[in-house]
């Protein structure tokens, strides 16, 4: 695979991941109550959930998506329900200054099973192979095309935990972490508009 396909891959993916979108909005939010650290569960799944549907489409499971929209626009369903609870757990979660959390951070497991019925991360990663890998692809080139874009994708993404571990030492009172939780809980579900009613 030429160096200008990689750089360019690199870009879009980086470009993606620093964009608002459910992913990000969480990450954020997570890192307000939580801290980075409890972000890293997200991160982690993120990617295992990203690599998959790299696989996905990368051997053409991706294909029946345009065969069966039905399935599609249940996935966009499925995604907002996960996102409504992603929005229950923010507002749920306790003040920073506290020791123990009434919500625990999102999982792995639950963070991987979001990318798998999220219908960007579904585009995404459709577009990503579509644009960017041949036709006559090998193994290998997958492989790269799937290395780089999950690798670009992670500094985006952790800025927007960085942002949220950033003010989160703004959140200590009570009334600010009640405002802050509300704000993102509604964002969270603001982010999915664009999917819902623009994605198809």
């Amino acid at each position: 695979m030429e160096w200008a396909l990689i750089a360019g891959m690199a870009i879009y993916s980086f470009t993606l991941a620093a964009t608002p979108g459910p992913n990000n909005t969480a990450l954020l939010a997570l890192g307000g109550t939580h801290g980075f650290r409890g972000a890293v569960p997200y991160l982690w799944g993120m990617v295992v959930g990203l690599a998959v549907l790299v696989t996905v489409m990368a051997v053409g499971l991706g294909a029946l998506l345009e065969l069966f929209p039905a399935v599609f626009l249940v996935m966009k369903y499925v995604a907002f329900g996960y996102v409504i609870f992603l929005a229950w757990k923010t507002v749920r979660s306790a003040p920073a200054r506290m020791k123990e959390s009434s919500a625990q951070p999102i999982t792995m497991f639950q963070s991987a099973l979001f990318q798998l019925v999220n219908p960007k991360a579904w585009i995404a990663t459709g577009t990503l192979i579509a644009a960017y890998v041949p036709e006559d692809a090998t193994v290998w080139t997958f492989v790269i095309a799937g290395t780089t874009f999950l690798i670009a994708t992670m500094p985006g993404a952790m800025m927007w935990a960085g942002a949220g571990q950033a003010v989160r030492f703004l959140l200590a009172g009570s009334r600010a972490h009640r405002i802050f939780t509300v704000v993102m809980a509604l964002a969270l579900v603001g982010s999915m508009v664009p999917v819902l009613f623009f994605m198809s």
